[in-house]
């Protein structure tokens, strides 16, 4: 993400493994407080961690494993799990590929997929077909046992994350 351009990809993948859609978001228009607040639990964290975003969000959690430019993520809420994400920055397509491989086969382990039919073969294909970069993939669980103001909480903190670890790669 270069200074002239602060845009990332979003692409949403319902727990199906279906493309939803995409869409295009610009760093610079996120929360400088919640992207700071972000930047700062990677700096203490180091390339791999689970820890809590702190009070007042001590309910929420990361689970984060980053290299080479690119990064998986778990989102938790009261220990459910709500989100996962990956991102991919472009610097490696190596890199890229091996890590929404990975990122592919943790959804296919997560309990709350939802299969429409019994192959699962083609399920989270359209991760591979996304060129843009940078690019988080992201798949939004719909866990019961999760709140609606949670999971938006979440989403939410899963845009700044993913600005803050692009920003903070570049920089």
């Amino acid at each position: 993400m270069s200074a002239q351009s602060d845009a990332l990809c979003i692409a949403a993948f319902a727990a199906d493994g279906e493309l939803v859609g995409t869409g295009r978001w610009r760093v610079s228009d996120l929360s400088p407080k919640w992207v700071g607040v972000c930047r700062s639990l990677l700096r203490e964290n180091g390339p791999s961690f689970r820890a809590s975003f702190g009070r007042p969000l001590a309910h929420i959690e990361l689970k984060f494993t980053s290299a080479a430019g690119s990064a998986l993520c778990a989102f938790f809420a009261n220990g459910e799990i709500v989100m996962s994400s990956a991102c991919v920055s472009g610097f490696s397509g190596n890199a890229d590929r091996e890590v929404l491989r990975l990122f592919q086969q943790s959804l296919l382990q997560v309990p709350l997929i939802h299969w429409p039919t019994s192959d699962s073969s083609r399920a989270f294909q359209g991760l591979f077909s996304l060129s843009e970069r940078p690019l988080v993939a992201v798949v939004c669980w719909g866990n019961p046992s999760v709140s609606d103001e949670d999971a938006d909480l979440v989403r939410e903190l899963g845009v700044h994350l993913a600005g803050a670890f692009f920003t903070r790669i570049e920089g």
